[in-house]
């Protein structure tokens, strides 16, 4: 087992330093011990056509690579982050447009994606539901169930937009320490959905009233003063925000939680004293930290900070993948035989 995540960590490194000293985008199939690089802006699709039905790694270097197609197969996915890392010199993964997970009626596919940019939504589909979905450390539009499923974790991600599931079953599915653009709605009433440690913007309320499950939302921060941005029938617990926006409908529990008798605005909330809850700094492109100026006073239900910069997985968006501190070719290379020397450092995370 220590050989194959070795070579998987080296095989990180080469990618990695790959991109970063040639400007061409990579993907490399990892399977067991052994590998195969494709390289150009289809290398992601031929990378998971060449896959085996179960239980490889696709890692993936800095740069733009075309829509790999369905995944049919269980795989993971590794790429370098879905912001650029200007501290190492590295850009993002960005891979474009959404993806779909398909089951059928033979085969029900897990997959895990880690620091990776999706153009657009991360959809499940298909004849089965679908178990053990993993997303981490990414960006993506939004979540999208068009089969039922089970386990499903959403950790660390930047959601551009929403999920929902068509009143689907969805059982056991998880939002930890995530950012939200978007609503959680229409799930199946015997659904069990939770949020923690998560910050959810602004939604379009033209899904008020829609049917919606038992959703429970701990230690969040809450955003929309006025239309609401919690589904009815939801449970909430030392969450920060507007009572308005937390008891949209007068159907929803909520218990500890923090309103405007503590703060008045969104710049008297974090440390950045930014008035919005947007995901970048006002006129930049530099992402927030989502500091608390009072991570004392909004303590959520574990005895910690509400919002994404702490619980069980505080708020990083750097992926595994190693950076090069350097690269250079060996003066004792000989013909037909290439020495690079690599040095690696693994980037601090989570």
């Amino acid at each position: 087992m220590k050989k194959i995540l070795f070579s998987l960590v080296a095989l990180a490194c080469a990618l990695t330093s790959y991109a970063q000293l040639s400007d061409v985008v990579s993907a490399t199939l990892v399977k067991g011990e052994t590998s195969q690089v494709f390289y150009g802006i289809n290398s992601f699709k031929e990378a998971l056509t060449a896959a085996d039905q179960t239980g490889n790694t696709i890692v993936l270097s800095a740069g733009i690579f075309s829509n790999p197609g369905e995944f049919t197969k269980s795989v993971k996915v590794c790429g370098v982050g879905f912001l650029p890392d200007t501290e190492n010199n590295i850009g993002e993964t960005n891979v474009q447009n959404g993806i779909t997970v398909r089951s059928n009626d033979d085969f029900t596919p897990v997959v895990h994606f880690e620091g990776v940019y999706f153009g657009g939504d991360i959809n499940l589909q298909g004849t089965q539901a679908i178990k053990g979905t993993e997303v981490v450390k990414c960006s993506f539009g939004s979540m999208v169930f068009g089969v039922e499923a089970e386990n499903t974790i959403i950790r660390q991600c930047y959601m551009r937009g929403g999920s929902s599931a068509g009143k689907r079953l969805i059982k056991n599915l998880l939002f930890m320490n995530s950012y939200l653009g978007g609503r959680v709605y229409d799930f199946s009433d015997t659904s069990t959905i939770l949020l923690d440690h998560c910050i959810l913007t602004y939604s379009d309320s033209y899904y008020y009233g829609r049917y919606h499950g038992p959703y429970v939302y701990t230690n969040c921060i809450i955003g929309q003063r006025d239309n609401g941005n919690i589904t009815s029938g939801a449970t909430l617990y030392n969450c920060v925000g507007y009572q308005s926006a937390m008891s949209t409908g007068n159907t929803n529990v909520t218990v500890g939680n923090y309103d405007i008798g503590l703060w008045q605005s969104w710049g008297d909330l974090f440390a950045d004293g930014q008035n919005n809850l947007d995901f970048y700094l006002s006129g930049t492109t530099t992402p927030r930290t989502w500091e608390l100026k009072e991570p004392t006073v909004y303590v959520g239900t574990d005895g910690k900070a509400c919002g994404v910069v702490d619980g069980e997985h505080p708020w990083n968006a750097t992926p595994s993948v190693p950076v090069i501190v350097s690269a250079s070719v060996d003066a004792k290379s000989v013909p037909g035989k290439l020495k690079v020397n690599i040095k690696a450092e693994a980037r601090p995370i989570e």
